[in-house]
C-alpha cells in the first residue's frame, strides 16, 4: 500500500473521510490520482481551483461515456466539500457543478426513457441468455450461486456478498431471527433456516446507498429458488461464508464484481460490466429494452487518455 505521507493532501483527506465508505474514498482518490498524473503531479488544490476549465476539458477528451464524466467530477465536487472549499473557491466549484448537473440531467433522461448508450448496445447478451448459463452450470457450483444472486434468483443488488456471513437458525420463527439480528457476525449475513422448505433471509447494514449518518438495515427474503440453490452449494463446499472465490482473505472488497466478470467472459466469451445487471433487470418487461440487448458491456475498464493538464 502506497504511504500516505507521499501522497496530495487532497487525496490523504478524502482518503481520512470516515463518514464515507471505504469503496467511495478509494473511488474518489482514484480519480482525483488520475487528474494529478496529467497534471503532471501538480498540487491537486491549485490545479482544480486554478484551472477548473482545464480540468473539464481533460475529462470530456478522455472519457466518452457520460457516466464516467459525471463520476470523474463527482470526485472533484466531493473534494470542495470535504476541504471547505465551496465557500472560498466559489468561481470555479460552480463550473464543476454546472456540468455535473448537466450531466446528471443528461443521464436521468436517459433512465426515464431506458434508452441504452451506443456503448452499452454493442456486444451485449441478454439477460433471458445469462439465465440460460447460470442453469447450464454444475448444480452447487460457487460460479452457478455467483450467478444466482447477481444475475438471476433475486433483483441484483449493488453490493459485495463475498465476506457475508450465514447463521444457520435452530428455530423458524420470528424470535429467532430477532436473536440472530442482535448478534451479529458482520455487517451482512445469510439467516438460513434449519427447515429446508423455509426460505433464507439476506441482512445488508453495509451497502452503496447505505446513509453513514443515519443508517438502515436493509432485509429481504432469498426466495425458494434461491435458497435451494445457496444450500445445494453449502452441501457440496461446507463454508461460514459465501466466498465465492478461494482467496487469502475473506474479508476483500470487489471480489464478486471481479469473479462475476470473469466467470460471464468465461461463459460468454464476453466482458462484463456488473452495473448493467439493474438496468437490465429493470428493464425485463421493456419491449424495447429487450430490443437493445443489454447486459454487460464489452469493454468494462476504463481507458484514460494519455493527455496532459498544463497548469504552466
Amino acid at each position: 500500500m502506497t504511504d500516505m505521507a507521499h501522497m496530495d493532501p487532497m487525496i490523504q483527506a478524502i482518503l481520512r473521510a470516515d463518514h464515507l465508505s471505504e469503496e467511495t474514498r478509494i473511488g474518489y482518490s482514484k480519480r482525483l490520482a488520475l487528474i494529478a498524473t496529467a497534471a503532471r503531479n501538480k498540487g491537486l488544490q491549485m490545479v482544480l481551483t486554478l484551472h477548473p476549465q482545464k480540468v473539464l476539458s481533460w475529462i470530456f477528451k478522455s472519457y466518452t461515456e457520460v457516466g464516467t464524466q459525471r463520476t470523474m467530477i463527482v470526485a472533484v465536487l466531493a473534494a470542495y466539500k470535504l476541504l471547505n472549499l465551496k465557500a472560498t473557491k466559489q468561481a470555479s466549484y460552480a463550473m464543476y457543478l454546472e456540468q455535473y448537473e448537466r450531466l446528471d440531467a443528461e443521464l436521468r433522461d436517459r433512465a426515464k426513457d431506458n434508452v441504452p448508450t451506443e456503448r452499452q448496445r454493442a456486444g451485449f447478451v441478454s439477460y433471458v441468455e445469462l439465465q440460460k448459463v447460470r442453469k447450464k452450470l454444475t448444480v452447487g457450483s460457487k460460479e452457478r450461486l455467483l450467478l444466482s444472486f447477481y444475475g438471476g434468483c433475486i433483483p441484483p443488488l449493488r453490493n459485495d456478498l463475498h465476506a457475508c456471513a450465514i447463521q444457520l437458525l435452530k428455530c423458524d420463527d420470528d424470535e429467532a431471527a430477532k436473536q440472530a439480528l442482535l448478534h451479529q457476525v458482520t455487517p451482512n449475513e445469510i439467516l438460513l433456516p434449519t427447515d429446508s422448505n423455509t426460505a433464507g433471509v439476506l441482512i445488508l447494514r453495509e451497502f452503496k446507498t447505505q446513509d453513514r449518518n443515519h443508517p438502515v438495515l436493509y432485509t429481504r427474503s432469498l426466495g425458494s429458488e434461491l435458497t435451494k440453490e445457496l444450500r445445494a452449494s453449502l452441501e457440496k463446499d461446507p463454508r461460514s461464508y459465501l466466498q465465492f472465490k478461494a482467496i487469502h482473505s475473506q474479508w476483500v472488497c470487489h471480489v464478486c464484481k471481479t469473479y462475476l466478470a470473469q466467470t460471464i467472459r468465461k461463459a460468454l466469451h464476453a466482458d462484463f460490466a456488473e452495473t448493467q445487471l439493474h438496468k437490465s433487470h429493470a428493464g425485463l418487461r421493456s419491449a424495447d429494452h429487450q430490443r437493445s440487448g443489454a447486459v454487460g458491456r464489452r469493454n468494462a475498464s476504463i481507458s484514460c487518455d494519455t493527455s496532459s493538464i498544463s497548469v504552466d
